[in-house]
């Protein structure tokens, strides 16, 4: 059966006479799909299917109160046109809340759950939401949802139920939001590194740890040198040739006293490097200073130094959280960039500094790449280098378009292609 009814043709299935096919013109589509929102905000409809055409075309129904997106789309533009159409407002309904869904095939075979999974985390970095953790906060990323890594089929069902019970209750959906907002109306963008990529940290702390030891052996040494002068020269006031013995334990003494000396104040300053580097969060906020720092003295940040102010932080999982308190976007933004390039695995950067470790006759060089921006010329990356070792231990320029530069830099990328990092990312959270 078929009948043409104002450009609506209707047709019955031809393996399901229980269903009918409507097509319809293109010089009424816009029509029909009037239509059809108004029968779906009268609540006569309650379930629509439509394409990511129709959904990312300004299509206006504010009742909506669910998506499900089931489209592979991670591009930012896109992505918020769809989940646009549910988290307007409605005039009559001034607490809406409204739930989009994200579908995910979730490979277990893949450590990092597959393609569809990457794409699903792509799309959460541009977007800000509530999280779901103890202590609500409005962030981007996809740790806010707060789902832990998936290790086996039986976590998938308790991450669902989880999820369901946090969209049925709505009321505690505003209540997050509300509690999120009060927290803080201003948005940050922050920089989260994972203790993996703090390697150096370790590496620099263990070193200066054994020249505590180092040092403090010295000291041990020293004192008994003393100790040889005042109990072993007593012993021996009885023999004979105490005179001619008598001068040897001077010297002892004096070696002794000038070896405590030295090397309690090589232990005192060891020590003081150590404590720099025990807690990363204090290492990230050195670091962070030197960085700021250099873009102060190259005219890249212009706020007054009194302004602005390193944040760090570390998290339950032992990420380091830092960002730029003060200051515009713009240098907010580029003190981030700046960071990270420092922090990073080395790719192919201009400079590196070269900071030496030694320990009695192992020495062993820990590098870091210089950014960009300070790279430019010779004299910015000699004030960065010069200030670097201000802050921490004296460092070594070293220029990679040479050939003895080349091999070092091949060497370092070849160490960072065994290593598996985890990516540092950046984030956008609401505070004070």
């Amino acid at each position: 059966m078929r009948k043409e009814v104002s450009g609506v043709s209707v047709s019955e299935l031809s393996y399901d006479r229980e269903y009918l096919l409507i097509a319809v013109s293109d010089q009424i589509r816009h029509v029909i799909v009037h239509i059809i929102t108004q029968i779906f905000q009268s609540g006569e409809i309650q379930v629509l299917i439509g394409t990511k055409s129709l959904l990312g075309e300004g299509w206006d129904a504010p009742k909506m109160n669910s998506l499900i997106l089931a489209s592979f789309v991670s591009s930012f533009v896109l992505s918020n046109q769809m989940r646009g159409r549910v988290i307007r407002t409605d005039k009559d309904d001034p607490q809406k809340t409204g739930n989009i869904w994200h579908l995910v095939c979730f490979d277990e075979k893949s450590q990092t759950g597959g393609q569809d999974f990457d794409i699903l985390k792509r799309r959460f970095k541009t977007f800000v939401g509530v999280s779901n953790s103890d202590s609500s906060s409005i962030e981007n990323n996809f740790e806010r949802l707060n789902i832990k890594i998936i290790e086996n089929k039986k976590e998938f069902s308790l991450i669902n139920l989880q999820t369901f019970a946090y969209a049925k209750d709505r009321e505690n959906l505003s209540k997050r939001w509300k509690n999120a907002l009060d927290k803080g109306n201003v948005l940050i963008e922050e920089m989260k590194i994972p203790s993996s990529e703090m390697y150096r940290n370790e590496e620099i702390k263990l070193s200066y740890l054994k020249k505590m030891i180092g040092n403090f052996s010295g000291i041990m040494i020293s004192t008994a040198f003393t100790f040889l002068y005042e109990v072993v020269s007593e012993i021996i006031k009885s023999l004979d040739d105490i005179h001619s013995r008598n001068g040897f334990f001077k010297v002892a003494l004096f070696a002794g006293v000038l070896g405590i000396i030295v090397y309690g104040s090589k232990f005192v300053w060891a020590t003081k490097q150590y404590l720099k580097y025990k807690k990363i969060a204090r290492h990230l906020e050195l670091i962070g200073n030197v960085v700021l720092q250099n873009l102060i003295n190259g005219k890249i940040v212009q706020t007054p130094a009194e302004k602005l102010k390193i944040i760090t932080s570390s998290d339950i999982y032992k990420n380091s959280i830092c960002y730029l308190e003060g200051g515009s976007n713009y240098e907010k933004s580029q003190f981030i960039q700046t960071l990270q390039e420092l922090i990073s695995p080395v790719d192919n950067p201009r400079y590196l500094l070269q900071q030496r470790e030694n320990f009695f006759f192992m020495k062993k060089n820990v590098y870091f790449p210089i950014p960009e921006i300070f790279a430019k010329n010779k004299k910015s990356a000699e004030f960065f280098r010069k200030s670097w070792s201000e802050t921490f231990d004296k460092s070594d320029l070293i220029f990679t378009r040479t050939i003895e530069g080349r091999q070092i830099l091949l060497k370092l990328r070849f160490q960072s292609l065994m290593k598996k990092n985890r990516q540092i990312e950046h984030l956008h959270k609401w505070t004070k």
